[in-house]
């Protein structure tokens, strides 16, 4: 092991190094790397800074999911700011800057926000910026808005190219796993035409028959009326500048689509939880396996379920030491000790993490053991898993409302979009075997964090039910639970259990909130095209008349606002523009 990288293993090209600056220092990843994966191989856990209160953020998972490794691409008129690190490609010659901190990313004076937490609790902006009144214009506003945000805009016209296409087909398939492989194959060999779409570059070939339209990376983002898709395709995002369009809003008309999305892990929130180091368990399995990376040397697994047992073969196999699994089921499965067995690794049933100990990432855990009494464990990575979500966002953009399944602890797909089908982890097929449902472990000793994009922690949530926001979406709308860029795609389930908790009442009779698009951030250039400038609307041009061809200019407009069709020779019939008369 050089560093975190693996001595082998992982799909990107190891034969073809990459350099790239990441806050003003040079770094080295390979062909393959997410800006994520490269700055873990590089030993980086630190990435940026919390919206609210600016406390320490790393990176917490491997996909579009990311809620905390926000960071600025390129510099200049090129800047973009809020692109995840999970999703961004590294090339050579890549600028890549942190941001929402102070002069430096290490020590950020913002940070005494920290302190101020006790005055900053959930809904605080609507009990603070009252009185007085005359205050608001004046201070309140402006202040608020220098706070707003986390990325800083270009403030320059973008010069980036942007396409508009539209596309049809028989069936439209979200998701190339193997369940949205299977799906596109199926639908090919009765001869239909089909569209597979899958937001990730892909590192490997993907043999599909002909008849399937193959688009990589490229999100389908929304569902809208007569089989209409909205996607991105991030065409030369992965590209160092070029003439090239950047990025292409594609509508896809579809006679039927299957969504094979699968499914996405959500944490148990514990104190300290959102240290640089605590990362979902399946994005640590995913930087082994597909980059080649091991996120730390000395990992902790905490899990309520025996699907995420299958990091632990995972990690044994690289080499990397597991320093414990912390169980929070009473009674641990076999599987789980099986596969701890054999990498020598002790489990710990029935137990919670209390907190995660370090300054700027994780350093150990502080365990209280079923029996009574704490454990302090040393860890550089604690490993989290509270079960799977489906990934049905999409299915929900036609008002349709998700449906609590019990027997696998989360919501599946209830009335869906005309001429959808559901398949795969995605309905909810295989997921969470012999869970028990854990959202919080129990314990306050520190913050607790739930969304970790915009700091909202268990004790916000309680804190509104109080003050009688117990409604899912007033809840949303007092603590800011979920309005982050991520939709709160780890956040949500585990919020609504806490409420559910709290109220005591089912988590299918509290609700979810509703989903609605875009299902990823989308450039407003993209959604632009190429309309901007003077095209932005269309230009209309004189006619031709007794034969000969008009002027080729745009129709003049009198002050008084009467539009008026001009001759080609208006000194023939006297006419004059009113500013003349």
């Amino acid at each position: 092991m050089t560093g975190f990288r693996l001595a082998q293993g992982g799909l990107v090209d190891r034969a073809s190094p990459v350099k790239f600056r990441f806050d003003g220092k040079a770094y080295t990843g390979f062909a393959g790397d997410t800006l994520a994966s490269a700055l873990l191989a590089s030993g980086v856990k630190l990435v940026g800074r919390s919206f609210k209160y600016h406390r320490p953020r790393g990176v917490f998972a491997s996909g579009s999911e990311e809620p905390n490794a926000l960071v600025e691409l390129r510099a200049g008129a090129w800047r973009e700011p809020n692109t995840r690190a999970t999703m961004a490609e590294i090339f050579e010659g890549l600028e890549a800057a942190s941001q929402n901190r102070g002069p430096s990313l290490k020590y950020d004076p913002l940070a005494v926000n920290n302190l101020l937490s006790p005055f900053l609790s959930a809904g605080f902006y609507y009990k603070t910026f009252m009185w007085p009144a005359s205050f608001w214009e004046k201070l309140y506003e402006p202040m608020i808005r220098r706070a707003a945000g986390l990325g800083r805009n270009a403030g320059l016209p973008d010069p980036d190219i942007y396409e508009k296409t539209t596309e049809f087909c028989d069936v439209l398939v979200i998701g190339a796993g193997a369940e949205g492989i299977a799906a596109a194959t199926q639908a090919a060999a009765t001869g239909q035409r089909v569209i597979l779409c899958d937001e990730n570059a892909p590192l490997v070939p993907i043999d599909l028959p002909s008849g399937v339209e193959f688009l990589a990376r490229t999100t389908v983002f929304g569902v809208y009326d007569g089989g209409t898709y909205a996607a991105l395709q991030r065409l030369t995002d992965h590209l160092p500048s070029s003439n090239a369009p950047r990025q292409r809003l594609v509508r896809i008309v579809a006679g039927r689509s299957v969504l094979a999305t699968g499914a996405l892990e959500r944490p148990i929130a514990f104190g300290h939880n959102d240290l640089p180091g605590v990362m979902l368990s399946r994005a640590v399995g995913d930087y082994v396996t597909r980059y080649g990376v091991a996120p730390g040397r000395n990992i902790l697994l905490y899990l309520n379920n025996d699907d995420a047992a299958g990091l632990i073969p995972v990690l044994h196999q690289a080499g990397v030491n597991i320093a414990g699994v912390v169980d929070a089921r009473p009674a641990s499965s076999d599987v789980v000790h099986e596969a701890a067995r054999a990498a020598n690794a002790p489990v710990y049933a029935g137990a919670a993490i209390i907190r995660a100990t370090g300054w700027q990432g994780v350093s150990g855990a502080k365990i209280r053991l079923a029996k009574g009494g704490d454990l302090a464990l040393p860890c550089d990575i604690i490993a989290v898993s509270g079960g799977f979500n489906p990934n049905l966002a999409l299915t929900s953009h036609f008002d349709g409302k998700p449906v609590w399944d019990g027997a696998i602890a989360a919501f599946v797909p209830g009335s869906l979009p005309p001429c959808m089908s559901v398949v795969g982890k995605a309905a909810g097929q295989g997921l969470n075997a012999n869970i028990q449902p854990v959202f919080h472990s129990g314990f306050f000793p520190g913050k607790s964090f739930l969304d970790l994009q915009n700091d909202v922690t268990v004790k916000d949530v309680k804190l509104a039910e109080q003050e009688g926001f117990a409604a899912v979406e007033h809840l949303k709308r007092y603590t800011t639970l979920g309005m982050a860029t991520d939709q709160g795609k780890t956040s949500n389930v585990n919020a609504i259990g806490v409420l559910a908790q709290t109220l005591g009442k089912g988590i299918g009779e509290t609700g979810t909130t509703r989903f609605r698009p875009p299902y990823v951030p989308v450039a407003i250039g993209a959604l632009a095209g190429a309309h901007t400038g003077k095209e932005f609307k269309p230009t209309r041009l004189t006619p031709p008349m007794n034969g000969r061809p008009g002027w080729g200019r745009p129709l003049w407009k009198p002050a008084f606002g009467c539009a008026r069709n001009i001759s080609p020779n208006p000194a023939r019939i006297g006419w004059k523009p009113r500013s003349a008369r």
